[in-house]
């Protein structure tokens, strides 16, 4: 599905289409970004016709936040993991946790 609705944005001859725009735009908030898809988000946005300027900017910059708040959620997960192994050696030697 993923890869269908991509080849059907990058299609230059629909991209004239007077639909085009707000498709590539729920395609964008509605499936690329929830997905966690951001470069490919990050590629459409610069890539593409359908936004302007401006538009662009903000899209990459939703883009940026997405990404720092993934890595944060990975370091967060990588720590919990830490802790977690930390306070089952503990129990297992029989310190109270």
């Amino acid at each position: 599905m993923l890869e269908a609705a991509s080849t059907w944005i990058q299609d230059p001859d629909n991209q004239g289409l007077p639909e085009y725009r707000a498709l590539t735009e729920l395609y964008l908030q509605q499936v690329l970004l929830p997905l966690g898809c951001l470069s490919e988000a990050e590629e459409l946005v610069v890539g593409s016709a359908a936004f302007s300027e401006e538009q662009q900017l903000d899209v990459l910059q939703v883009i940026s936040i997405a990404r720092q708040q993934q890595k944060h959620e990975h370091s967060d997960s990588k720590e919990d993991q830490k802790l977690n192994q930390e306070s089952r050696i503990l129990s297992f030697c029989g310190f109270k946790v």
